[in-house]
């Protein structure tokens, strides 16, 4: 079962964001195969609640089991906004990865469309 903070950023309901992280919810506990609170606002394209979440210490580079990463997965879904936030606040342009060089074709094509 997913964590509660990790199904409300998906689904964009901000305000029960900002309940669970008041009563000390873990800002990165997320999947089993590691997707993030975070990871899940880029993929659904919610902006408003990656800001909140990078602002009460969400961990930017944490890949999950397939080596993406917040940004990677907001340039897979053309997240142009969330990308530049995440790199504006430390996200670095080339993660680690462990499946080779996705990130770097994901960031590459995101480039080509001028969504950078």
């Amino acid at each position: 079962m997913p964590p509660p903070l990790w199904v409300a950023a998906s689904y964009g309901h901000l305000e029960f964001c900002r309940l669970l992280l008041a009563h000390g919810a873990d800002v990165d506990l997320g999947l089993e195969e590691g997707g993030t609170p975070l990871m899940a606002a880029c993929d659904a394209g919610h902006i408003d609640i990656v800001i909140l979440l990078v602002k009460h210490g969400a961990n930017i580079e944490t890949a999950d089991k397939f080596g993406n990463t917040a940004l990677t997965i907001a340039l897979a879904t053309g997240r142009s906004a969330i990308a530049r936030f995440l790199m504006e606040n430390g996200a670095r342009i080339v993660p680690q990865q462990q499946n080779g060089d996705e990130s770097a074709d994901v960031i590459n094509i995101a480039l080509v469309k001028k969504e950078l």
